[in-house]
C-alpha cells in the first residue's frame, strides 16, 4: 500500500470516527456538505482523494481541526 493510499484511510478513518461520535448519520453529513451518500463513503474507506477544501469542511462541520487529521498520521509504516 503506498503512503496517499494508507493516508486516505486514516483520513477516513478520522472522518467516520468524528460523524459516529457526533451522533451525525451518512445521509445527513453528505446533504449538508453537498456531496452523495456513496462520495462519502469512498472517503470514509480511503477509496478516493479528498482535496482540502472537502477536508476543511468536514473538520468545521464535526468540529475538529485540519490538524487532527495529520498529528494521528504515523508514515514511519509506509
Amino acid at each position: 500500500m503506498g503512503k496517499n493510499s494508507s493516508f486516505l484511510k486514516h483520513v477516513g478513518e478520522i472522518i467516520r470516527h468524528k460523524r459516529k461520535k457526533a451522533g451525525v448519520t451518512p445521509k445527513t453529513l453528505s446533504k449538508d456538505l453537498d456531496i452523495s451518500q456513496s462520495t462519502l463513503s469512498r472517503y470514509e474507506n480511503g477509496n478516493t482523494e479528498i482535496g482540502v477544501t472537502m477536508m476543511e469542511k468536514i473538520g468545521k462541520y464535526l468540529k475538529f481541526p485540519m490538524r487532527g487529521y495529520t498529528d494521528t498520521y504515523d508514515d514511519s509504516n509506509d
